[in-house]
């Protein structure tokens, strides 16, 4: 989290990436918490948090990750997650001409296929 200094205004971008951050503790996945905002000529248009889409029971309410369970580990047994990428979900309910600015993730190679006209990453 960016947090200005007395007197001082934080950047666009910082108060996007602290945006991010805080979506994420709206995650419903049990192992990850991600957040994502999509901004578009300035203005916040989408966010959006990893977890299970709609209409499929969240992990955290049902009280066990399938990955878990089968004590699969990191980069093993996506195929079974319930959830889905944070800015997968941001962008479900936007447009194609904005900005993707997420907080954590695994780097922006990951997000080549992300339909954004920019993407800004920070970890």
């Amino acid at each position: 989290m960016v947090i200005p200094k007395h007197g001082e205004r934080i950047s666009k971008i910082d108060a996007y990436l602290n945006c991010a951050e805080n979506f994420a503790f709206r995650s419903t996945c049990i192992k990850r918490k991600y957040g994502a905002v999509i901004v578009k000529d300035d203005a916040v248009i989408s966010t959006g948090y990893n977890g299970s889409p709609r209409n499929l029971e969240n992990c955290c309410d049902i009280g066990q990750c399938p990955r878990i369970r089968l004590n699969m580990h990191q980069g093993e047994g996506y195929g079974i997650c319930r959830a889905i990428h944070a800015e997968a979900n941001a962008l479900l309910n936007c447009s194609r001409e904005q900005t993707v600015i997420l907080r954590q993730g695994d780097g922006p190679d990951n997000y080549k296929i992300v339909p954004a006209s920019e993407l800004i990453w920070h970890q």
